[in-house]
């Protein structure tokens, strides 16, 4: 996964975050699509129930719900980062 690390570096994803960081949101929303989860109380709860494991994905603790939901809404991904840097060059 260092492609994802590498762009957190390169576009300051990081830079300014509260809460919860890019490989939590990335891992959570993997959980989410490999479990079917309908809702972040699903999610969350799900990962709160992995506890013995999250070590072993990279993470310290589960997310809450509304640290997720703030982060799903609030996050800029890659893709938007990218065309604002070619709006600025322009």
């Amino acid at each position: 996964m260092t492609f994802l690390i590498k762009w957190v570096q390169k576009y300051q994803c990081d830079k300014h975050h509260k809460g919860i960081n890019s490989w939590t949101h990335f891992v959570s929303m993997l959980f989410c699509h490999l479990s079917s989860a309908d809702s972040v109380r699903d999610i969350s709860n799900g990962l709160r129930s992995t506890t013995g494991n999250m070590s072993h994905m990279g993470i310290s603790r589960a997310p809450s719900k509304s640290n997720l939901s703030c982060t799903q809404r609030n996050r800029d991904t890659v893709h938007s980062t990218r065309q604002a840097d070619a709006k600025r060059l322009q």
